[in-house]
């Protein structure tokens, strides 16, 4: 699902610091800079790994690792290689990225350090096969993207292994054929398999959220830059956003932004697979531009 929200900003971020050392640990208040520990909200380690790469670590206040990021310079703008996001201190994501944008195999793991889904990137795009999985192990969701979208048949099943969904799309995303199936075969409403994730309020209620929290840039205010972000993210089956990522931006720093403020939202009401809370993906559109 994806949506479009328009700000004007007039208002400038805080200024960013520069790497000074080969290890540099910072302290922040929601996003603010700040010297005094027991207030951080989080704290980045930063330090040179080889000749060629550095690596970040964001850690809440009590030092438990949030996410690892590896950059390819010292201004920690361009991501290269290996990207881990970590849910209770446990691994919950896992992948790589070249020159800012998503490669290869996505894994997403639960609690139990179980893989719960899998999906594959080029430049940026989903790209071949994305498969979810039940906590049995058995095949939950399965189908294809091309260039980010769906295409060719895409099946769903309960977790006893019986076919729930099937639908097929054409080379330009559109739903060309669909059946919804009960566990007997008999067919049902979408909605008893699928309920989109909802923001407490209505989807505007989330807007005003962002309207109120996004902070511009200083660095894109005095270079002037716009542009649409598009950003996707999970909602989780207890309503937290997670794996905020950046689909598509005119500037480094305010695809940080976006992921900044979503990754602090409060929680929605999840969405249901099956009549049961589920992690479900969704995306916006945050048009950016200054008056």
């Amino acid at each position: 699902m994806r949506q479009l929200l328009i700000f004007t900003f007039v208002l400038l971020s805080l200024k960013s610091f520069a790497q000074k050392s080969d290890t540099l640990v910072t302290y922040n208040f929601n996003g603010i800079p700040t010297k005094k520990v027991n207030k951080a909200t989080s704290i980045y380690k930063i330090f040179k790994k080889d000749n060629a790469n550095w690596i970040k670590i964001t850690s809440d206040q009590n030092l438990i690792p949030l996410k690892r990021e590896t950059f390819s310079d010292s201004a920690l703008t361009i991501l290269n290689g290996t990207y881990l996001n970590y849910k209770n201190g446990k691994i919950a994501l896992k992948g790589a990225y070249f020159n800012n944008e998503r490669i290869g195999i996505w894994t997403n793991y639960d609690s139990l350090a179980k893989v719960y889904s899998t999906k594959n990137y080029s430049a940026n795009k989903l790209n071949g096969l994305s498969t979810s999985y039940w906590e049995n192990g058995a095949i939950q969701e399965e189908g294809k993207y091309i260039d980010g979208e769906k295409q060719g048949e895409w099946k769903m099943y309960y977790e006893t292994g019986e076919t729930a969904l099937k639908e097929i799309y054409n080379e330009k995303n559109k739903l060309i054929d669909s059946a919804y199936l009960n566990v007997s075969g008999q067919p049902i409403v979408k909605d008893s398999i699928f309920k989109s994730p909802t923001y407490p309020g209505g989807i505007k209620m989330f807007y005003r959220y962002l309207g109120k929290s996004v902070r511009y840039p200083s660095d894109d205010v005095k270079n002037n830059t716009q542009g649409r972000v598009v950003l996707s993210f999970t909602v989780s089956k207890s309503g937290g956003v997670e794996d905020v990522t950046v689909v598509a931006a005119p500037s480094y720093t305010l695809g940080v932004e976006g992921i900044r403020v979503l990754e602090s939202s409060p929680k929605w009401i999840p969405g249901r697979l099956f009549n049961k809370p589920a992690n479900i993906r969704y995306e916006i559109d945050v048009n950016f531009s200054l008056n």
